[in-house]
């Protein structure tokens, strides 16, 4: 496997564990954390080096870094360091930064949407939230008809179904 794209899936990895974090702040602590093993390269060759073991290479890496990155941060950087990818790091943070800037959005309908409505709504929510966005689309068919997408934290529901459970409530309320 080629570097690059074993940049690209560890990095997707690191946004995927990293929802609901702040990505800046997690892409901040990973530069200063590259920067780190680049003006200490005795400590970067002890994190690569295949004479050190593994129990050594955390215990040196955890007087380092301990207190001074997120644990998300933390644990990642310990996973590189035990994959021997831990070199990979300058890489891996430019793959980061540009997963960065995609976000996903789920779509749920009834039916199949075509093509052309995919479009719309990537175009819709690329809009709202500013940064590139891809569809993961759903079925569902107890939603009746509408649509239903949430991206990140937030849903936006405008399916039958929610329409007409809001029509009980209102019903239910005068009664």
């Amino acid at each position: 496997m080629r570097i690059e794209s074993k940049a690209k899936k560890i990095a997707q990895a690191l946004w995927d564990l990293s929802v609901g974090e702040n990505s800046l702040e997690i892409e901040e602590e990973l530069q200063e954390a590259s920067k780190a093993l680049i003006s200490h390269p005795e400590l970067k060759e002890a994190l690569t080096s295949r004479k050190v073991l593994p129990e050594k290479k955390e215990l040196l890496f955890s007087r380092t870094f301990r207190g001074k990155v997120s644990p998300l941060v933390y644990g990642f950087l310990i996973l590189l360091i035990e994959v021997g990818q831990i070199d990979q790091l300058p890489l891996i943070i430019a793959e980061y930064s540009r997963v960065e800037k995609k976000i996903t959005a789920e779509v749920v309908t009834a039916q199949p949407i075509d093509e052309d409505l995919k479009a719309k709504v990537v175009k819709a929510l690329s809009k709202l939230t500013g940064k590139e966005v891809v569809l993961k689309c759903k079925v569902d068919e107890k939603i009746i008809g509408g649509i239903k997408i949430r991206v990140g934290d937030k849903l936006i529901d405008g399916s039958l179904q929610a329409r007409l459970t809001e029509a009980k409530l209102a019903i239910a309320s005068k009664e």
